[in-house]
């Protein structure tokens, strides 16, 4: 097993990275083929593709524990945990509206507050002992 833990500056909320590119395509009248298409849908999800490359291409086990761990704690558990330029509702003493101000400055640069990223993981895998032919699992949950 082999447990993988940090910032691996990948943000697992879901976003759309090549939407802009797409609108370019589109604006310039060029029809983006199937598998031009197929390419782009792969690569706006780069969360999935890294648990696609860390599992061996499917071929090990792994879980995202601290996903796991939040959806086991939560009333909705398809919401996606903010650990990285997270934002609190602060009221202005001045004018009485609420404003968006950072949950954290010490660690967040500040050209990143309020950018609401998920990049924290606590990666299990399980890697296959060729020699017995099984996998070697330990459960951390």
């Amino acid at each position: 097993m082999v447990l993988l833990c940090g910032d691996l500056n990948i943000n697992s909320r879901p976003s759309n990275p090549l939407a802009d590119l797409k609108a370019q395509f589109d604006a310039a009248g060029r029809v983006l083929s199937d598998d031009e298409n197929k390419i782009m849908h792969k690569a706006q999800n780069e969360y999935q593709n890294m648990l696609h490359i860390l599992s061996n291409f499917r071929d090990e086990k792994i879980r995202d524990c601290l996903q796991e761990n939040l959806d086991n704690q939560k009333d909705q558990p398809d919401l996606i945990e903010v650990t990285y330029g997270d934002s609190i509702s602060v009221v202005n003493a001045n004018s009485k509206l609420a404003e968006r101000a950072p949950r954290e400055v010490g660690l967040t640069n500040s050209d990143d507050f309020g950018c609401g990223e998920r990049l924290d993981y606590i990666i299990q895998l399980d890697i296959r002992n060729e020699e017995a032919g099984s996998l070697m699992s330990i459960d951390i949950s």
